[in-house]
């Protein structure tokens, strides 16, 4: 059986598109502590350097989706790629925080 699909007017996407925005924004910063406290001493930090780099990406709109994300700025820490392949201490933070989206996207939406 098909799924239906939702279909989003103008106007009601453009009443809820800013509390989308603000709830990806509360959920790539958790997710951004999250993978933060991945890194610690003898675990990919040595310095605290990739610690601090480790960023949430402002949530924007794009079309029909909200997007955002998380990692470290380009050319920020260089070795910041073979550090997440041996320990995925961003994917990690990222599923340390999925099963709370959907509540945060209800809060927000709410508000």
């Amino acid at each position: 059986m098909a799924k239906p699909k939702l279909r989003w007017n103008k106007s009601l996407l453009a009443h809820i598109a800013p509390k989308l925005i603000t709830a990806m924004n509360e959920i790539t910063l958790r997710a951004e502590g999250a993978a933060k406290a991945e890194l610690y001493p003898g675990h990919g930090v040595r310095f605290g350097t990739l610690r601090r780099g480790v960023l949430a990406v402002p949530a924007r709109r794009q079309g029909m989706k909200i997007i955002g994300g998380i990692g470290t700025g380009p050319g920020s820490v260089k070795y910041a790629a073979i550090i997440h392949r041996k320990y995925e201490y961003l994917t990690k933070g990222l599923k340390k925080v999925l099963p709370s989206v959907d509540a945060i996207i209800e809060r927000h939406l709410k508000d």
